[in-house]
């Protein structure tokens, strides 16, 4: 008998290190955006049929993404933009029309992120800076939050489509990138640089293997010299697990080290 393995991942959601990376692949394919028909699809299987303009709306703002496209549908409901009527969805123009001046959907989403109890956006903004994937428990220390209020956060962020979890509940990601860059934008510059560093100091003190993880953020928080080590070990463990672009990115943060003359 004949087995075959078929293996997918995200690239962004798994670490330089792991195993999988070291593996040669066969064949790689790059899947396209979606176009209109397959956002209609979409659309279609979450909430059956919708008005036209909604699926005009939802086209534009998520730009192919199919998780974008998720988060607009989900997002024009809870403006009340979209709502059930005796005969099925029922668009409220003059709601709609607000959001249409949401010309892009990094717009769109901050201000869907706006309509959150502030303690679940403070959780989240916290996350955020984290990176893409995050430790719920180290996420409720930074922010300062209690066990339940970081579970409430974590619970409703899920219920709007911003995170999912891990099977074991420990872990959370962020579903699309705009939704992690929407949040990050709500941090001034010093803001943002003060917390990575507190991060990057942490993970020094409780885990300094986490190489990739310390250049990233000793590098955010403008803390060159301190990164300029780590971020050569990173490099090095990148390039032996032929993860070329982290590599790249770690040597550059390097070099911008040596450069700055830290």
């Amino acid at each position: 008998r004949t087995v075959v393995v078929v293996l997918s991942f995200r690239t962004e959601e798994v670490p330089a290190a792991h195993p999988i990376r070291a593996l040669a692949p066969i064949q790689s394919f790059v899947l396209s955006p979606f176009g209109s028909a397959e956002t209609r699809a979409l659309v279609e299987s979450m909430a059956g049929v919708v008005p036209d303009e909604i699926h005009a709306v939802v086209a534009r703002l998520s730009e192919g993404s199919p998780f974008l496209a998720a988060g607009v549908l989900s997002g024009l409901v809870e403006a009340l933009a979209l709502v059930e009527g005796p005969l099925g969805w029922e668009v409220q123009e003059e709601k709609l029309a607000d959001l249409r001046t949401s010309r892009r959907a990094a717009a769109f989403l901050s201000e869907r992120l706006e309509r959150l109890p502030e303690d679940v956006l403070r959780f989240l903004s916290v996350a955020a800076i984290i990176g893409k994937e995050f430790d719920i428990d180290f996420a409720m220390d930074l922010a300062n939050e209690s066990a339940t209020g970081a579970l409430h956060a974590v619970e409703e962020a899920r219920r709007r489509h911003v995170i999912w979890k891990n099977a074991a509940g420990t872990r959370a990601t962020f579903v699309h990138d705009k939704w992690r860059e929407a949040l990050l934008a709500r941090w001034t510059p010093e803001a943002r640089r003060a917390l990575h560093l507190k991060i990057a100091e942490r993970i020094e003190e409780s885990d300094p293997k986490r190489v990739f993880d310390l250049a990233f953020h000793f590098d955010e928080a403008g803390e060159s010299r301190r990164a300029l080590p780590v971020a050569l070990v990173a490099a090095e463990e990148a390039r032996a697990q032929h993860a070329l672009a982290v590599a790249e990115r770690n040597y550059r943060i390097a070099v911008k080290a040596g450069a700055s003359g830290q």
